[in-house]
């Protein structure tokens, strides 16, 4: 079993680090915005398409558990460690201040502790800790471990990690950093006195985006044609599988070109390196163990497709979408790319462990 996992992640792991080696060559400077937006608009909708397309449907299973547990684990578990990380920064940062002599508690203000708590924001980080790269790497990976038959536990688990997360993340952020969240979100046309938080409208904005990507209707027009029994001719199948076939170099070759920031980001310490790697610890092992324990508290056999395939989703490093939402709506890059490289640096070493685990239950 861990050679076959081990010679799965491999190339995968081999692709990543030519894009970091050729991320300083002239002619791929610049170059990672436009792989991204070829395989999530071009590659990765046809890869779906033909996983699920070639994937056997059994319409008498009802895998909701499955299925479920690892988008919303995600976004339950973003909030508890974002508030963990909130506390534990503003707890050091007054002890700090008291141990230099700049204040005592009698001046510390309710003004001068809103301040102080404010001062961290974790969002980026754990949302990196969260956040996983489902479609690129989770379902190339599920298929390679699992078989055909994880195509549309992958496809459907993929698409619920994205609606559930994406809509719940919003709502779960303006929770997590309180005050500070609600005035980037007020409504500036109206006076103070009438202003509302705006986490709801901009939560069903992102699940409108959400359904409708591209690798989202891909899937579905995918399940329609599976479940009808339509037979498409070659020409479309054929062409799509080879789009299709370009998807995982290109995207771990887009991934390794983003190495070098990050990595620069970790040097200068724009973040504590101890926060950041448990932050990759938390996405590589501690996610996928508690979909684990959910999946096995309810009586499902974790050895199952739907529970294997739900794992292995939720073992995945970070998504380089992470940092887009952390830029959108944070402004902080260095936290959200230093994430992700701390997830790929030790994915190779979690990922066996976790699923040699599982297969040992």
């Amino acid at each position: 079993m861990l050679g076959t996992v081990l010679t799965t992640i491999t190339p995968m792991i081999t692709v990543g680090v030519l894009g970091t080696l050729f991320a300083r060559n002239c002619h791929f400077v610049g170059a990672l915005n436009p792989i991204n937006d070829f395989v999530f608009y071009v590659t990765l909708p046809c890869y779906m398409f033909t996983v699920v397309l070639n994937a056997p449907l059994d319409t008498s299973a009802t895998p909701v558990v499955e299925a479920l547990s690892g988008p919303v684990i995600a976004v339950l578990l973003y909030f508890l460690l974002g508030f963990t990380l909130r506390a534990v920064s503003k707890r050091r940062r007054l002890c700090q201040e008291r141990r230099e002599g700049q204040e005592t508690d009698a001046d510390l203000s309710a003004r001068d502790r809103a301040r102080t708590s404010g001062a961290f924001n974790p969002s980026p980080i754990v949302l990196g800790a969260t956040f996983g790269n489902v479609g690129y790497m989770g379902v190339p990976i599920a298929l390679a471990l699992i078989g055909p038959q994880a195509g549309l536990a992958g496809g459907v688990i993929q698409l619920l990690h994205n609606v559930v997360f994406l809509s719940g993340y919003p709502i779960m952020r303006q929770l997590l950093l309180g005050q500070s969240a609600h005035e980037e979100h007020v409504d500036r046309d109206h006076a103070t006195h009438t202003a509302r938080p705006r986490h709801w409208p901009r939560a069903l904005q992102v699940l409108i985006q959400a359904v409708t990507m591209p690798p989202t209707i891909a899937f579905a027009l995918a399940l329609g044609v599976n479940a009808l029994h339509i037979r498409l001719p070659e020409a479309i199948t054929h062409t799509t599988s080879l789009i299709a076939g370009a998807t995982v170099p290109c995207a771990l070759f887009a991934i390794g070109l983003a190495v070098p920031e990050a990595l620069r980001a970790l040097r200068q310490r724009f973040v504590p390196l101890s926060v950041v790697l448990a932050a990759a610890l938390t996405k590589t092992v501690v996610l996928p163990l508690l979909v684990v324990g959910v999946i096995a508290a309810c009586g499902i056999d974790t050895h199952s497709v739907w529970a294997l395939t739900a794992i292995v989703l939720a073992s995945i490093p970070s998504a380089s979408a992470v940092l887009n939402l952390a830029l959108g709506l944070d402004g902080d890059p260095q936290g959200a790319t230093s994430t992700i490289v701390m997830t790929l640096t030790v994915f190779p070493v979690t990922f066996p462990l976790v699923f040699l685990l599982v297969s040992a239950l």
